[in-house]
């Protein structure tokens, strides 16, 4: 073990000797780790970087949402539902709307017409955002749509709604974005799952699409076996499919061009290895002569390499950053920096390797021969 590591110090040593004396070539070699990184992450790492913000904005609501639907209207859809639903695992929130009520204005009930009356089971996401006045919190308070605001005839976020003989407070008016737009026409008084029999729909948004699949598979399971035939479970697979194919082309267009960079980088390895090993003919003959081993000599050639592109590659990572955020004020996730850097270290070593055993194998006499 001892000896491993005298060795290892001893090969360290010799490594950074042979970058501070052939500074050109070492610079060289620097300067490709600096072009692959850099250029890399200037037009891979920018399509990854927008690949990134426009998928987030594919991946909302339109994909991630499940709409599980009571389509016979006979109660099939018990409100416990709700809360052992919203306790999954792929769910970010869940609530449930229960059977339409007809409310009017109660200030003007004769010279209105009626509007949807829902009752929620369970937590309103913060995706319903408030638009004037403020969200239920107390018992036979409502929060009206703004289109069922305008169909009620309301002066202002407050009054009084009536339905089936009961009053409600309104406290404000809401809006609801996508497909959950057509809760805008409704009037909403949330109450607890005991309150009521039965809902008529359950709305579910998974963490993200890649699970929303898994969470409306979840959801038609805890469905009884009777009622399946009688409840809808739905979401947005147009959306979904539509993200697939983007990602799959915008992946596509950054790995041909990751692999045409990578490949032009082994390819100035190999010329700039070249280049080392010509200019330190005598020194490898003398090391040859010494005692050196093929090994030890393929190890420094290699070692050398790795060290000048790791340096140059680092600051090319740094300055493919900043020209990325410059661009499109995004910049790829460590991660794929990282692996940009370590693509770029390998595809140095596979363009030397063949160099390097080269100038392994060259004969110290006549390298050493004078003429």
């Amino acid at each position: 073990m001892r000896d491993l590591l005298l060795k290892t110090t001893a090969l360290a040593r010799e490594v950074l000797a042979s970058v501070r004396a052939q500074r050109a070539v070492s610079g060289m070699m620097g300067a490709v780790g600096f072009l692959v990184c850099f250029v890399v992450l200037a037009t891979t790492g920018q399509s990854a970087a927008t690949r990134s913000s426009v998928l987030a904005t594919i991946d909302d609501l339109s994909t991630t949402l499940v709409v599980v639907t009571d389509d016979s209207g006979s109660g099939a859809l018990d409100p416990g539902m709700v809360a052992v639903i919203d306790s999954y695992s792929q769910t970010q929130w869940a609530f449930g709307l229960g059977e339409v009520l007809d409310a009017k204005n109660a200030d003007l009930s004769g010279r209105t017409f009626g509007v949807p009356l829902r009752a929620v089971v369970g937590e309103l996401p913060a995706a319903i955002a408030p638009v004037d006045g403020r969200s239920p919190s107390r018992p036979n308070e409502a929060w009206v749509g703004q289109s069922a605001f305008a169909e009620l005839g309301m002066a202002s976020a407050a009054g009084t709604v009536t339905a089936n003989g009961a009053f409600y407070g309104v406290v404000g008016t809401f809006s609801a974005p996508g497909p959950m737009a057509n809760l805008e026409s409704t009037i909403l008084v949330p109450t607890g799952s005991q309150a009521i029999d039965s809902v008529r729909y359950i709305y579910a948004n998974a963490e993200n699409s890649a699970s929303a699949e898994a969470l409306a598979a979840s959801i038609t399971q805890l469905l009884p076996e009777a009622s399946r035939e009688m409840i809808t479970v739905e979401l947005g697979t147009g959306a979904l499919v539509l993200k697939d194919a983007l990602s799959a082309r915008l992946d596509r267009g950054a790995q041909t061009m990751l692999a045409l960079v990578l490949g032009v980088g082994a390819v100035l390895s190999v010329v700039v290895t070249h280049v080392m090993v010509a200019t330190r003919r005598r020194d490898i003959g003398r090391r040859r002569a010494l005692g050196a081993t093929r090994s030890n000599l393929v190890a420094l050639v290699l070692m050398q390499n790795v060290v000048c592109t790791t340096i140059g590659g680092l600051a090319g990572c740094a300055a493919g950053l900043v020209a990325v955020w410059s661009m499109t004020r995004a910049v790829p996730s460590g991660q794929f920096t990282a692996a940009v850097l370590g693509l770029s270290l390998v595809s140095a070593l596979v363009g030397c390797v063949v160099p390097a055993v080269r100038a392994a194998h060259l004969e110290p006499v006549r390298i050493l021969r004078v003429p």
